[in-house]
């Protein structure tokens, strides 16, 4: 298949962490949701392009935006991509594995 000129799409997850235990796994928990998600959908990952985490204090608590961009290829074929590095595809080395374990 060919992937080249490829439209890509922004997916966004928008919260709030009200504890500061749990800032260091949310933006992992969050990616992990994220990707699956976009999976369902067809999409993979750009792997050439870096996500976009940020925080925003507020007073009380911390929001956060996480923004990861993907590309349609299908919903069959997402299940054994990882991700597109530029027009080249990047298998994944298991169907149940976690797709975003071995990227975080």
């Amino acid at each position: 298949m060919v992937y080249n000129h490829k439209q890509i799409r922004r997916f966004a997850e928008y919260g709030e962490i009200l504890d500061d235990r749990y800032f260091a796994n949310t933006r992992q928990t969050v990616l992990r949701f994220l990707v699956e998600h976009m999976r369902e959908l067809g999409y993979v990952r750009r792997l050439d392009i870096d996500d976009d985490f940020t925080l925003e204090f507020s007073g009380e608590n911390y929001s956060f935006k996480l923004s990861v961009y993907g590309v349609y290829i299908g919903k069959r074929r997402s299940q054994f991509i990882e991700g597109m590095l530029g027009t080249q595809p990047i298998m994944r080395s298991s169907k149940s594995e976690t797709p975003s374990s071995s990227l975080v």
